[in-house]
């Protein structure tokens, strides 16, 4: 977690534990002062074709489930179109990424991006979730954040006075 340079080599602090309740509410406050402003993957493009790469035959893998099947098992096409499972509309994943952290009803709190994905593991592909700092963990997250790119922040807005 980037925040953490701060917290232990300006501060002195003991690091943020990405996931908890407090990196989580630190991470949301500070992507709700980029609202409005488009996401973009900063790193050079050979680097980001490798993640994305990664990310995309990882949200294919059926590597991390336990019933046969993978991310794509849902979100189809790469994530790219909706689709219809038990009569539930499971929506594209374009533009997902603008959206986390956010609070998460079933779990009464607020996520980021990387327990969604875990939740997704644990509850439709009956896995296990995986350290939010995995390898495979970051190829996902960096390959959904791809499929956002444009798509304007839009997280914890506050009431306009």
């Amino acid at each position: 977690m980037a925040n953490n340079f701060a917290v232990v080599n300006e501060n002195n602090g003991t690091p943020w534990v990405l996931g908890s309740d407090d990196a989580n509410a630190l991470i949301l406050y500070m992507t709700s002062l980029s609202n409005g402003k488009q996401i973009r993957l900063a790193p050079p493009d050979t680097y980001k074709k490798d993640w994305i790469t990664k990310g995309l035959a990882a949200f294919q893998s059926q590597e991390l489930s336990l019933n046969g099947e993978s991310c794509e098992t849902c979100h189809i096409e790469g994530g790219r179109k909706k689709n219809l499972v038990d009569n539930k509309v499971i929506p594209d994943l374009k533009g997902v990424a603008a959206r986390y952290p956010q609070y998460n009803y079933h779990v009464n709190k607020i996520i980021i991006l990387e327990q969604q994905i875990n939740l997704c593991l644990e509850k439709n592909l009956a896995g296990h979730a995986i350290p939010l700092d995995d390898e495979l963990m970051v190829a996902r997250t960096t390959y959904i954040t791809w499929l956002s790119e444009g798509y304007k922040i839009s997280v914890a807005k506050l009431p306009e006075k």
